[in-house]
């Protein structure tokens, strides 16, 4: 006998099977809230507040019970109704509901493109097609490749689907040997779409960019001819709901019966969701896309294709493949044109993947005389070194501390999130900024970063990141099981409740930067050159929107070289994404970055340990590395 279910304060009535799981009937409804390990009871995240009726816990170990205003806390993902009952989603758990089927806040930077519509990966093509006489009785088809042949003297091998053939001698004849073709670049063959006559439909050939980030995608729509960008939308990744992180996702699918088909229809779902906002949003039909260019790592890749994830956490490692074949829209469930391409970025390895190859695409450093670095940190880190002459790799586990996993107070970039963040001595309190000036819920991860800066230089942390009374304060305290600080009072908090950081949760941040940091390091020494060699260093992803370069070297995520040479680039695999849907020279110069670049296993590095045990101080345990840091280390 199903229960019900009120859920406030949206005002939702629903109805929740005996074995479900709160969290379960939530998603189910389309209530998404945040669960980063996956609803495993670990993360804690998923706490609702029960304010009538009865539940049982589905794992006594993993339960979580805390009285709360009105009623108890408890597990989302851990509890089962006995009765009807009413719950509160608190704040940090409604920002995560709107941000996973809204426009993320802040939007995403894409970085500008000067190839122009060199060749899209679809465009149309108006030609004459020579008339067939008692002399030349050339079959119909030859005749439409000699004249798209002379239109387009680089045109590969042209290839069509039957309705293709279908239509071509009745429009030909109808057009008066005047004809429009639909064309698909396939790399080594172009196929054919569709035909019509001349002037038969002036609508825009539309085609859509897509970031299929971990955390986050973000969906663009385009005009082919122009290259103008009409609409674009972004949601967090829904396969969330199965963990904050790839590994966690893949153990899922793993695990569970038809579990890759289900993340693919998971994906798949949110882009049209996505493209189809955005095509309202610009006054479009998501009926008019003809082409795809999308870009993600090697994990978020095979589960669009719905394929074994299984191989890419196991040793070696290995990618479903390095240059995936461009597909049809119609193979993948994408509902738009069935024949419509859908070009999918290289991957490098199976934790570099598109997403990376995009970026160095985006940023020119492949191409470039000057020595470049590429940081993208999202959930995961990947760092790529070189120049025009060589490309170097590597990837660490460092992000899901910066997005908030394993941090009570750490949540994603959504309105509310603490993103600036400075500690005033005078006054004893910490100065906050939150994203869309909301009541602050929670630190993003430029917060976290910040926070834990704005700690050491005011004392209140040692170099180690212990909780320490370096100075008189009053934001210092014991909590159950070990220190904390109180980053926001309960009087000024959006959750109601002291916004706090423990002990162990700087620990995580210091050992993520740490991972960054000791990648960082591993690549110049692998090359023999200095950090100051370097020329350029390109900070990619969410980070590269919010994040202030002083305090990532303050804390020693990044090398202290001169400021004016760090820029932040914003979504380059989005940019990349797009370059790649509007350029036939940017899709080649991408499968020949994803060839050049070597891929750097660290954990086969015998230097990587001491490396990352040395940059477990702030900024780190080596001063010298740090010369504009040493007065602040100092004190």
């Amino acid at each position: 006998m199903p229960y019900a279910l009120s859920v406030e304060p949206l005002g939702r009535s629903l109805s929740v099977a005996a074995d479900q799981t709160l969290l379960d009937a939530l998603r189910e409804a389309g209530i998404e809230i945040q669960a980063d390990c996956g609803g495993e009871g670990l993360c804690g995240h998923c706490s609702v507040l029960l304010t009538a009726g009865e539940v049982e816990p589905l794992d006594t170990s993993r339960w979580d019970e805390r009285p709360g205003e009105g009623g108890r806390w408890v597990l989302a993902c851990q509890a089962r109704l006995l009765s009807d009952a009413t719950i509160r989603l608190p704040a940090r758990a409604l920002a995560g509901a709107m941000a996973a089927t809204g426009v993320i806040a802040g939007g995403e930077h894409v970085a500008a493109f000067d190839g122009g519509c060199d060749m899209p990966l679809v465009q149309r093509r108006a030609v004459i097609v020579s008339a067939p006489t008692v002399d030349d009785s050339t079959a119909d088809w030859q005749r439409l490749e000699a004249a798209l042949t002379e239109a387009c003297p680089d045109t590969p091998p042209l290839r069509g689907g039957v309705e293709v053939f279908q239509e071509l001698p009745v429009l030909l004849r109808e057009g008066r040997f005047h004809i429009e073709a639909i064309l698909a670049d396939y790399g080594p063959f172009r196929e054919v779409l569709d035909l019509a006559a001349p002037g038969a439909d002036d609508a825009p050939e539309l085609g859509i960019a897509v970031d299929v980030g971990t955390s986050t995608v973000v969906a663009q729509v385009v005009d082919l001819h122009t290259g103008h960008l009409l609409g674009q939308s972004a949601g967090t990744n829904v396969q969330k709901r199965y963990g904050a992180d790839v590994i966690t996702r893949i153990i899922w699918a793993e695990e569970t019966p038809d579990g890759p088909a289900a993340m693919q229809r998971l994906i798949v779902g949110q882009i049209a969701d996505l493209v189809a906002d955005a095509c309202t949003r610009s006054n479009c039909e998501p009926k008019g896309i003809i082409a795809a260019s999308l870009s993600g790592n090697a994990t978020m890749a095979t589960f669009l294709l719905g394929a074994y994830p299984g191989t890419i956490r196991r040793e070696p490692h290995v990618p479903l493949a390095r240059d995936l074949p461009t597909f049809h829209a119609g193979e993948l469930g994408l509902p738009f044109h069935p024949r419509a391409p859908v070009f999918l970025a290289p991957a490098v390895s199976g934790f570099v993947g598109g997403d990376i190859a995009s970026g160095v695409l985006a940023t020119g450093m492949a191409h470039a005389d000057e020595l470049s670095l590429l940081v993208d940190v999202g959930t995961n880190g990947e760092i790529v070194l070189g120049n025009k002459d060589w490309l170097i790799c590597c990837s660490c586990s460092a992000g899901p501390a910066f997005e908030g996993v394993d941090i009570a107070a750490g949540i994603h970039a959504v309105p509310g999130a603490i993103d600036r963040i400075e500690y005033d001595a005078a006054a004893d309190a910490f100065v906050w900024q939150t994203i869309g000036d909301q009541p602050p819920i929670g630190l993003c991860g430029t917060g976290l970063l910040e926070a834990l800066a704005a700690m050491l230089r005011g004392r209140l942390i040692d170099r180690q990141g212990h909780i320490v009374r370096l100075t008189e304060t009053k934001l210092i305290r014991d909590g159950d099981d070990e220190r904390e600080i109180i980053i926001v009072p309960q009087s000024q908090s959006g959750t109601g409740a002291d916004i706090v950081l423990r002990h162990s949760e700087l620990d995580n941040l210091i050992r993520s930067k740490a991972a960054v940091y000791a990648g960082i390091s591993c690549l110049l020494e692998a090359v023999q050159v200095q950090a100051e060699d370097i020329q350029r260093v390109y900070i990619a992803g969410s980070f590269g929107n919010r994040l202030r370069v002083e305090e990532a070297v303050a804390i020693g995520m990044l090398p202290d070289v001169s400021r004016e040479r760090i820029s932040f680039v914003g979504n380059t695999s989005l940019a990349g994404a797009y370059q790649t849907l509007v350029s036939r020279q940017a899709r080649g110069r991408i499968s020949e970055i994803a060839r050049r670049m070597t891929y750097l296993e660290l954990s086969n590095l015998p230097n990587f340990m001491e490396e990352f045990v040395r940059a477990l101080f702030l900024p780190h345990t080596e001063l010298e590395r740090f010369p504009s840091q040493r007065g602040v280390a100092a004190q």
